[in-house]
């Protein structure tokens, strides 16, 4: 037997490079994407709206998918997201009305047919914002729209409000006037 063998230590196979290049790469690209996302954006930019004294504005972003559409009974057999029969829609309203956000269903109770109903955010406050008008109010073309209008009188409905973290007040918003301000 010869003991230098037994004495070896073999040498370790050499892993591949590319695996850390790889692995640090994708560090990199975790940590700075990000980054370098948040300082190329800016801010969308848009004009202002000058509304009557007694309305405030709000801006949103119009597109497609983020609104209700009520409509007549006349008007459709059955009810298929986004347009609502306004029966069906106040049919389910009147299950609120057993639960925590009783102020909110009576509000919305008041609704008539031709009315749109859109989730969305203000982009100068950043507050979410149930935005409700007239549907021949809302423009047909995509961009940021500037509203002239006025929050719900009922101060209780923004307790309502509620996300999977807890309370974040929602705003109801009756829209009087709505200008695509930029595209």
């Amino acid at each position: 037997m010869e003991w230098h063998k037994l004495l070896q230590i073999p040498q370790p196979v050499q892993q591949p490079q590319i695996l850390l290049v790889v692995g640090i790469s994708l560090a990199v690209l975790s940590i700075g994407g990000p980054i370098t996302t948040a300082l190329a954006s800016h801010p969308p930019q848009f004009s202002q709206i000058t509304c009557p004294a007694s309305t405030e504005a709000i801006y949103f972003r119009n597109s497609a998918g983020s609104s209700i559409n009520l409509v007549p009974d006349r008007a459709t057999k059955r009810s298929y997201v986004p347009n609502i029969r306004i029966s069906d829609f106040k049919n389910n309203i009147r299950r609120l009305e057993r639960s925590d956000y009783v102020e909110t269903a009576k509000e919305l109770a008041k609704l008539d047919a031709n009315t749109t109903l859109r989730n969305t955010t203000d982009i100068k406050s950043g507050k979410l914002v149930w935005l409700i008008s007239d549907s021949r109010l809302i423009p047909k073309e995509k961009g940021i729209v500037g509203v002239c209008g006025r929050p719900t009188t009922n101060p209780a409905i923004a307790k309502y409000g509620r996300t999977y973290h807890g309370p974040l007040p929602v705003f109801l918003f009756y829209a009087d006037s709505m200008t695509v301000v930029s595209r």
